[in-house]
């Protein structure tokens, strides 16, 4: 549940919840993006199956809704509990 440290960090800087959404989208975009790109790129994706042994790095749709699902899950449930 990264989102819960990602809205944790980001309320060090405001107590805005439009804003630690906001920002919780753009890092989530950036951060699946990457992940794409790096399974598009021969070069980067073999480095990640033999850094990391990994058969397949491919993206699933799967895969990428339930990581945006449990990261506005994990803000939801830091932002209720900050109270």
């Amino acid at each position: 549940m990264g989102g819960f440290f990602v809205a944790m960090f980001l309320s060090n800087f405001t107590s805005s919840v439009v804003f630690i959404f906001v920002s919780l989208a753009v890092i989530t975009f950036l951060w699946e993006l990457l992940e794409y790109l790096i399974a598009r790129f021969r070069k980067s994706g073999n480095y990640m199956k033999k850094t990391f042994k990994v058969t397949n790095i491919n993206p699933r749709w799967k895969d990428t809704t339930l990581d945006i699902f449990l990261n506005f899950l994990g803000a939801i449930i830091f932002i209720l509990l900050k109270g």
